[in-house]
């Protein structure tokens, strides 16, 4: 019965609510927000669907539908996006190939989450990658802020959920004091995804030998949803991201 009741109050708030897609910002401050209400606005630091809310905080899916609709309610959050513009990373008759394709490119004897390294040679592409990121519905953030080092920046973008298997996109920074770690964080893999101009592959050549580590560059990757996409669905051979 209890199911039942939340299941029916669910709905009921939906009926009160923008659609799941829609996309919501910070407006104002609350006096005194509840810790719901904290948690909410702590993870709208920039603008996020309703239904990307959901799946990154720990609260019950009730508990922060009902917290969204007070804030909305009170002015302190608005909808800057009624439909929002999210991309699919992978269809259904895709998924095998995808899973494949990321199966193929983590070492052999490795388990678990599959690491891709992120090169970018500053801060800002690897941020403009990361919201680009955001667009993809199988993509979750990391909630953790980059680490600063040199003009680049250390420390994951997030995991992208590709059939049932998780890849960790992980920002490298390309200043040589950084790259001696660069062994230990690119151990699971044999592809690093270069955010940069094509002949800075060149210029790693020799790290990439040693680290036996293809670099691919994809100097388009951070100018939108659809060029990050493709760019990853390069790696893992398969076709172009549909909407």
């Amino acid at each position: 019965m209890e199911a039942v009741r939340r299941l029916d109050e669910r709905r009921r708030i939906l009926t009160e609510l923008p659609p799941l897609t829609a996309v919501l910002r910070v407006e104002s401050s609350p006096a005194q927000p509840e810790e719901t209400h904290r948690e909410l606005l702590a993870a709208l630091d920039e603008p996020r669907s309703i239904e990307e809310l959901l799946d990154l905080l720990p609260a019950n899916d009730l508990e922060l539908l009902e917290a969204i609709g007070d804030l909305v309610r009170e002015g302190v959050l608005v909808v800057v996006d009624m439909v929002g513009s999210r991309l699919n990373f992978c269809e259904a008759d895709e998924t095998l190939a995808a899973r494949t394709g990321a199966l193929r490119l983590r070492r052999a004897g490795v388990e678990g989450v599959l690491r891709i390294g992120v090169l970018a040679p500053a801060a800002r592409e690897l941020a403009r990658f990361g919201q680009a990121l955001r667009a993809l519905r199988e993509f979750r953030p990391e909630l953790e802020p980059l680490t600063l080092i040199g003009e680049g920046a250390l420390g994951a973008l997030g995991r992208l959920r590709v059939g049932g298997f998780d890849v960790e996109l992980f920002a490298l920074p390309l200043d040589p004091v950084a790259r001696p770690i660069w062994g230990a964080l690119l151990a699971q893999t044999t592809v690093a995804l270069l955010i940069g101009p094509e002949a800075l592959v060149e210029e790693l050549q020799s790290l990439s030998g040693v680290l036996d580590v293809r670099i691919v560059a994809a100097p388009a990757a951070s100018e939108g949803p659809a060029e990050a996409a493709a760019s990853l669905r390069a790696l893992l051979g398969t076709r172009r991201p549909r909407a």
